[in-house]
């Protein structure tokens, strides 16, 4: 009897490992001979360093990726380029391509789908001397003829790293606010930005929505910072200015701090003081929503979408809207920008339209007439949700979808 339950209990486990032992993984890297890497740094799309790596250093990578735990994310906001890798077979055919994005804790994208880090199993200090040992002994010559060869420009910031925020799967990308930032110039002259910007409690058209009100949350910067400090504000208190001092403070284990409960509006401060190249300090927002609310692009055109809106969970205190009002932001250079200055003036229909609880609804949108067609790049469309409970009783939040017109 011991020796069957054994046998049932060691079946069992090849059961497991069956389903959770890589069969998963969104890639299959058996047969690499070679890798491709690209890396960039934070200012630009092209790679400041392109090399192919062999030998002992193939093997330490094939073995990094598959030892990982990936977690697919439902959303994340455009990112950083970090590094990509191209996985060839003894021929030279391509086996797989997957991303890095930059930050402490990364992502790795394979086709157009996100998955978290879950292990943290990315070595990111391995990587860095991967580059910086390939590139001193000379990079690959690529196709385009450019002398790769020549010294790189070190990668450093001149404004302060990105810092994304990821919570179960989902991630937003946050607000900059002000800032205070030095860089020193290859002639060894330094150059100091001083950025004002309005207050969390006045950015509430701007403010990027984190659809959670529960559980950890992950501050990923593209670069860790020495110093986190992170206070709230409810969001009752969205456009009074006097509530200010009456901010609570939000503990921070490493990068990691626990939600507040209920809709609130966060502040992250964060600096640098351990390189030499560059430091300072820089101010972050963002928002929680307690609507269960997420948006998804679909069946995307230069001219138009499909907007998915779901509903599934948190806590609503009333009946959800939204209206025929859109926008459109492109994304450029680290930030978010209107695809058009000029939409004051635009009139739109007043009627609201229900959002069911826990159910999934599709409007078809066009904005061919207010925007005209949409040249390549990354966008995002915005919509105003609306916690509805009586005439004037009512709490709105800014949701987007983001989409890339190809």
């Amino acid at each position: 009897m011991k020796k069957l339950i054994s046998i049932l209990v060691l079946s069992l486990s090849l059961l497991l490992c069956l389903t959770a032992c890589g069969s998963k993984m969104p890639y299959d890297l058996s047969g690499t001979a070679s890798v491709e890497l690209h890396a960039y740094d934070n200012n630009s799309t092209e790679p400041f360093a392109k090399i192919v790596v062999d030998g002992e250093d193939v093997a330490t990578i094939v073995e990094m990726f598959n030892s990982l735990k990936l977690k697919e994310m439902k959303y994340t906001e455009p990112s950083i380029n970090g590094y990509d890798f191209w996985f060839k077979d003894a021929d030279g055919n391509e086996i797989a391509k997957l991303s890095l994005p930059y930050g402490s804790s990364p992502w790795v994208v394979v086709g157009a789908t996100a998955y978290q880090d879950v292990n943290g199993g990315v070595d990111l200090d391995y990587l860095a001397q991967l580059v910086d040992m390939t590139v001193s002994a000379g990079p690959m010559q690529p196709e385009d003829g450019a002398d790769h060869n020549a010294p790189v420009e070190p990668l450093f910031y001149k404004s302060a790293p990105g810092l994304s925020v990821q919570h179960d799967g989902q991630s937003v990308r946050a607000l900059k606010g002000t800032s205070s930032w030095q860089y020193m110039n290859p002639d060894g002259i330094s150059t100091g930005i001083e950025a004002d910007s309005m207050h969390p409690l006045d950015a509430k058209e701007y403010m990027p929505v984190l659809p959670a009100v529960e559980g950890e949350v992950w501050l990923v910067f593209d670069t860790a910072p020495d110093e986190i400090t992170v206070k709230a504000w409810p969001v009752s208190l969205w456009g009074n200015l006097d509530a200010v001092d009456e901010a609570i403070a939000v503990p921070v284990s490493g990068e990691k701090i626990t939600l507040l409960e209920g809709g609130h509006i966060y502040e992250v401060f964060a600096k640098w003081t351990r390189f030499e190249e560059f430091g300072g300090a820089q101010y972050y927002s963002f928002c929680t929503s307690p609507l269960g609310v997420t948006l998804t692009a679909e069946d995307v055109t230069p001219n138009g979408l499909t907007l998915v809106c779901a509903q599934s969970g948190g806590a609503p205190s009333g009946e959800l809207q939204t209206g025929s009002r859109f926008w459109l932001e492109v994304y450029s250079e680290g930030n978010w920008f209107p695809v058009k200055d000029d939409m004051e003036d635009v009139f739109w229909t007043m009627e609201a339209w229900s959002i069911p609880r826990n159910k999934r609804v599709e409007w078809s949108v066009s904005w061919e007439t207010l925007y005209g067609s949409l040249p390549t790049g990354q966008y995002r469309i915005g919509k105003e949700i609306m916690d509805f409970r009586a005439g004037a009783d009512y709490d709105e939040y800014n949701y987007y979808a983001v989409f890339t017109v190809e």
